[in-house]
């Protein structure tokens, strides 16, 4: 996707193209060369937008989560009850996962790689959702998505 006039900001391009190289070739199969390619930019000018490759990779994690945080809490704030309230959470999940195969992939690196990109816990993160109160969606984290990068490993 090259930047172009008229078209999407620059900033914005560089999270989209870098998420698709992030989930095609891993952070560690993905360079700043690579990401300023696809977008059809310098890699000067990535650095002009982000100070490094970790900081693009954990801005592209991040907005991916807070999206499922959003999609998977609007399902929990539903009036129904029982077994038809699981349906919706679990539909409103599974669907975003659908929606977003991209994050799928960086996720699932994530975990095999334990989280030590991001120094996230991924399995801290649910514990804490389901500590939250909630079903399946981290309601009272959403409000405060910097939270989820408080379960940090070097802490």
């Amino acid at each position: 996707m090259a930047v172009g006039e008229g078209a999407t900001p620059t900033r914005e391009v560089i999270l989209i193209e870098a998420e698709l190289c992030f989930a095609e070739n891993g952070f560690d199969g993905t360079s700043l060369n690579d990401i300023a390619g696809a977008v059809g930019i310098r890699r000067s000018s990535v650095l002009h937008h982000f100070p490094s490759k970790e900081a693009i990779y954990k801005e592209v994690f991040d907005r991916a989560l807070a999206g499922w945080i959003l999609q998977v809490d609007a399902a929990t704030d539903s009036p129904v009850q029982g077994w038809e309230k699981v349906d919706l959470v679990l539909t409103a999940g599974f669907t975003f996962f659908m929606e977003n195969s991209q994050f799928v992939r960086i996720v699932r690196r994530e975990a095999l790689d334990g989280g030590r990109r991001l120094g996230v816990d991924l399995g801290a993160c649910a514990h804490v959702a389901r500590a939250a109160g909630c079903v399946v969606g981290p309601r009272r984290i959403a409000a405060r998505p910097a939270e989820w990068h408080s379960i940090r490993r070097d802490r």
